[in-house]
């Protein structure tokens, strides 16, 4: 549970068009994202050993923390993704106290920031922790190994999914937090869970050059279709 104050009892809702426009454009990307996987040339190189990584990944994944008592760690992960998401969104992080069965974060919600403020609030439940390195990783050294890292993502977007939607629940007060509560919070989580495992898995089918040819030909339609309308 994220907080700007410790003391702070009363939950006020936080619109923000900005959340209302990121929600909306989780599907919109999502839709080029599957274009791209239909488009994207799949990898020359080791691509049905990537694949096969990649969803071994996801099913080890799975079997351990389906089969494990993490409550203490999932604390741990939830605090940590509200206060990562804290400092990324240029806000001041105060302290993180993370217990067997709860904790809090507390900060500081700058003036100009304050349209993060459901971002902060849902980090938890869609922030990719482990497997947004694990992707970042897999781009900048995707020609030394493409399999490793394929069976890394498989790995850390299981793991990210299990964790973030096993705490979903009406009871979070992170929800209260945002403004459209639990509906509007659903939908953007909705579009994330759909637009960043098909990203991920575009990455393991095409790797960067197939991805690359697959934006060229898409503007390329896209102008086609401009020109001619």
């Amino acid at each position: 549970m994220g907080k700007k104050d410790k003391k702070q009892d009363k939950i006020i809702p936080q619109w923000s068009l900005g959340f209302i426009l990121a929600t909306f454009g989780n599907f919109f990307i999502l839709a080029l994202i599957f274009v791209l996987l239909i488009t994207s040339p799949g990898r020359t190189i080791l691509s049905y050993q990537s694949k096969i990584a990649f969803f071994s990944g996801v099913f080890i994944s799975v079997i351990i923390i389906c089969s494990s008592n993490l409550r203490k760690f999932r604390t741990i992960l939830h605090e940590m993704k509200h206060a990562v998401v804290v400092l990324l969104t240029g806000n001041r992080l105060k302290k993180i106290v993370a217990n067997k069965d709860d904790g809090y974060v507390e900060y500081q919600m700058l003036e100009s920031q304050v349209h993060f403020a459901p971002i902060i609030a849902l980090a938890p439940y869609f922030f990719p922790i482990m497997s947004l390195p694990a992707l970042i990783g897999a781009v900048l050294y995707e020609f030394k190994h493409p399999v490793e890292y394929s069976f890394v993502l498989g790995l850390t977007l299981a793991a990210d999914i299990c964790f973030g939607i096993g705490e979903i629940h009406p009871k979070q007060s992170d929800f209260k937090q945002v403004g459209g509560g639990l509906f509007l919070s659903k939908i953007y989580l909705a579009g994330f869970y759909l637009l960043w495992p098909s990203l991920i898995y575009l990455w393991v089918k095409s790797g960067y050059s197939g991805i690359e040819f697959g934006i060229k030909h898409l503007g390329e339609v896209i102008v086609r279709a401009v020109e001619h309308s």
